[in-house]
């Protein structure tokens, strides 16, 4: 027999189980050996094919399912993931591994790593994907290619909302509200918000305009979901122009209409100049009649300048505001009343003198004493 038929069927026997059958006794059985066994040469088992979810303009996330083998773990398993133009360009094993580090080059061989993030592509451009797994004896399966076109780019502009109004309006500062902006893409509460303010409107009536505003007319740079803000230092009667425009996650913008306030005259911190002095008519052993001139006030009307009369047996009782505005009970001849410069007194001790103080008040609070003047009863 010729040696290398001898040689291939002694290799042959040795891994082979030489063992009776069961069945048939007296007869042989062969059944491959396990004494021996070879190298792995089986590739994994892909998983299920890849799918794409978070699909913008520039970005989206590839999945796919995890792969099995039948003697590498499956969190040993790696995987390689790459993008083309074309599907034909990675439908095979060999091209994708032909891949070179660089932007189509997403993820190298990877343990376990079934999903990955892509950014940095083009609007309304179709890319196609690929991923080959392998094991740990270097065999590899390859989930065909899936293609996905990226969304168009955002061109439309966010749509405003309810016009610019105004709240809490003082003399140095109000409040400026204005609606929230819709877009067909960006969230309500992703679209940012400028604020400013000038003397005109036509100075911020374009978007260009309100991007120009800087410094102090800056009242709110672009913020997230923010309609409303709160303007302090502002001067006293003065009108002043408001504008916002709303700005969605693609750079696009709308313009508020610029809308105006004044804000109110500043607060009235002037006392009343007083009439003339205090005087006295009709004097009885028991009455008189005191008078005094009307005062007169910067913003106050002097029909609604209230004053109020007081008595005291001297001078030093009542020479003060607060002195006046403590005094109470019978010595208490007139309270606050507006438009009142006359008072008849009664109810006094014959021959008695006594001391008169009137303070006049305006209507933001604001005071002035007339100087006491006295008067003695006839005896």
């Amino acid at each position: 027999m010729n040696k290398r038929i001898q040689i291939a069927m002694v290799i042959a026997i040795s891994v082979m189980c030489h063992c009776r059958n069961p069945e048939t006794p007296g007869s042989l059985t062969f059944r491959e050996g396990t004494a021996a066994a070879g190298a792995d040469t089986t590739p994994p088992v892909i998983g299920t094919q890849i799918v794409f979810a978070s699909v913008a303009d520039t970005t989206l996330t590839v999945n796919w399912g995890a792969a099995s083998d039948i003697a590498t773990p499956t969190e040993d398993l790696q995987y390689k993931l790459v993008k083309a133009n074309s599907a034909a360009e990675i439908d095979t094993i060999a091209e994708i591994d032909a891949i070179p580090a660089g932007s189509d080059l997403l993820q190298n061989y990877t343990n376990n790593d079934t999903t990955q993030n892509v950014s940095g592509l083009t609007p309304a451009a179709t890319y196609f994907f690929a991923v080959v797994v392998r094991d740990t004896s270097g065999n590899k399966s390859l989930y065909a290619p899936m293609s996905q076109t990226m969304a168009a780019p955002d061109t439309t502009p966010p749509v405003a909302g309810t016009a610019i109004s105004f709240a809490s309006v003082a003399d140095t500062s109000m409040t400026v509200n204005w609606g929230a902006a819709t877009d067909a893409v960006t969230a309500q509460a992703g679209l940012q918000y400028r604020l400013v303010k000038a003397t005109s409107s036509t100075a911020i009536d374009t978007i260009a305009e309100v991007d120009a505003i800087s410094g102090g007319d800056l009242l709110q740079d672009y913020t997230a979901n923010d309609v409303t803000q709160n303007v302090a230092g502002l001067a006293a009667s003065t009108t002043y122009f408001f504008a916002v425009v709303v700005r969605d996650v693609a750079g696009n913008k709308s313009i508020y209409v610029p809308q105006s306030q004044a804000t109110n005259a500043a607060a009235d911190v002037t006392p009343p100049a007083i009439g003339t002095a205090i005087s006295f008519a009709s004097v009885t052993s028991t009455t008189l009649t005191v008078n005094w001139g009307v005062s007169i006030d910067v913003v106050t009307p002097q029909g609604a300048l209230e004053y109020k009369l007081v008595k005291a047996t001297t001078s030093g009782a009542i020479d003060t505001v607060a002195e006046v505005d403590a005094i109470s009970g019978g010595d208490l001849l007139q309270n606050y009343t507006a438009n009142d410069i006359t008072q008849n007194v009664t109810g006094l001790v014959e021959g008695a003198t006594w001391f008169y103080a009137v303070v006049v008040r305006d209507a933001a609070g604001n005071k002035s004493i007339y100087a006491p003047a006295s008067r003695a009863t006839t005896s």
